[in-house]
């Protein structure tokens, strides 16, 4: 298995470790079938953007 980004306080704003450990899970799982990975992705603005989104789609938004 791949390793995953660690996450920074700054890329993901208040999240517990236990939620940027699991957007992070996620995050990667989905670049990884789409050909990517999280570890190709290091400007703070994207990973936030990323991480964001991935946050919202895990809690039922769209």
């Amino acid at each position: 298995m791949q390793q995953v980004a660690k996450p920074t306080a700054s890329s993901t704003g208040d999240l517990s470790a236990v939620d940027q450990a699991a957007v992070d899970i996620h995050l990667s799982a989905l670049l990884l079938a789409s050909g990517s990975a999280l570890r190709h992705y290091s400007l703070p603005n994207t990973l936030a953007n990323m991480r964001a989104a991935m946050l919202n789609a895990m809690k039922g938004g769209a």
